[in-house]
């Protein structure tokens, strides 16, 4: 149970983040919008194994690539793409 209620908040922050980077909206409104998406996708597939492919690792790489040379830190790209350090560095020798 625990897991599941982590797996859900972490969603809502990433549709919430989602809205208010791409979609410009305030906190407040991108959570509201976050919840409602959560909770519509989850009474229609509720049971159901959700797969989440992993990003392509072509935008990936171009976007460690670019984010090294933009001099971000490791820590902060990893976090911000959700992906682990060996995949940062991976991705980075493949983007060359």
């Amino acid at each position: 149970m625990s897991q599941e209620l982590d797996t859900a908040q972490r969603m809502r922050r990433c549709i919430t983040r989602a809205l208010r980077e791409h979609g410009g909206m305030t906190d407040g409104r991108a959570s509201e919008l976050a919840a409602a998406v959560y909770h519509e996708v989850h009474a229609d597939m509720s049971g159901q194994e959700i797969y989440l492919p992993q990003q392509r690792l072509d935008r990936g790489a171009a976007e460690v690539k670019r984010a090294n040379e933009a001099g971000e830190p490791v820590s902060k790209t990893i976090a911000r793409l959700h992906i682990s350090r060996a995949t940062y560095y991976r991705w980075l020798n493949k983007a060359g």
